[in-house]
């Protein structure tokens, strides 16, 4: 009995929706718009835009993100009169949601490359820099000490819950970078602050994570450089010894060691330089 009420009221609900009028259309649009700017951080951004992660994963987590904040930023669209765009008028709306949400995800991005370059560096201290594993974020391939970073980059991120940050950008982000109809009516000057702004604030953060890389990895550089000090001496006091044969075992068994011991320490570090990155992107 219920199934049949159910039934015989769907009909009735439906007959108030306009389906296939020019609404439809406008939330269409306003559903591209805000799903450029959310693919655009989910494709790039920490715990979600890894490329070992499933494509239909990344795909759901910004369709998912569309839909939820559709509705919190459908009056900042409605201004720019989406009924009445241009196709070119669309298209640099579309690059400018595309534009803001590769910003913050690749900003989000950056400070999470500082623990895989200090795998690159630790590898080359302790000698494995050559034994490479398959890395599909770092390129052909990387370092065992670098892959496993890689990987627990975003895994802080996901525990500490760190990842809401770059998602609370993307809708503090509207106020900065409005949507690309307003931005488009915007002088030339407003343009050329933004880039500007995006360009130095890119460059900073390259520069911050390869120092906070180096910094991570100073304890292996220190102990590499007295390490191949000690086995220049004992070559030259026992010429006859094949020294760095006898010594590649020690070093690579101390190198993990000291991996061991300063782990804990070096993500203590990492975390909260991320922190203070993450809490900084645009629109927060």
């Amino acid at each position: 009995m219920n199934m049949g009420l159910v039934d015989t009221a769907a009909p009735i609900a439906l007959q108030g929706l306009d389906l296939s009028g020019p609404v439809l259309s406008v939330w269409a649009l306003a559903f591209v718009l805000v799903l450029s700017r959310t693919g655009g951080v989910v494709m790039l951004m920490p715990g979600v835009g890894e490329q070992s992660m499933p494509m239909m994963v990344r795909a759901g987590c910004a369709i998912t993100l569309t839909v939820l904040l559709l509705p919190l930023v459908a009056p900042l669209l409605m201004q720019t009169h989406l009924d009445a765009l241009a196709p070119i008028g669309l298209c640099g709306m579309i690059a400018v949601e595309l534009f803001a949400g590769v910003l913050i995800g690749w900003m989000a991005r950056l400070i999470c490359m500082a623990l895989p370059i200090a795998g690159q560096i630790i590898a080359v201290c302790m000698g494995i820099s050559s034994v490479l594993q398959p890395d599909p974020d770092l390129g052909s391939g990387s370092s065992a000490p670098a892959r496993f970073l890689n990987l627990l980059a975003p895994l802080v991120l996901l525990v500490t819950g760190a990842y809401i940050l770059p998602i609370r950008a993307i809708l503090g982000s509207y106020t900065l970078i409005p949507p690309g109809g307003t931005l488009l009516l915007a002088n030339t000057h407003a343009h050329g602050n933004l880039l500007d702004d995006s360009a130095q604030g890119i460059i900073q953060l390259t520069e911050h994570s390869f120092a906070l890389g180096l910094e991570l990895s100073a304890p292996f550089l220190i102990l590499s450089l007295v390490w191949q000090g000690m086995l220049g001496i004992m070559t030259r006091l026992l010429p006859t010894l094949q020294i760095y044969n006898a010594a590649s075992p020690l070093q690579l068994l101390g190198g993990i060691a000291l991996l061991g011991l300063t782990l804990r320490t070096m993500i203590a570090i990492w975390q909260g330089q991320a922190f203070d990155v993450l809490r900084a992107l645009p629109g927060l």
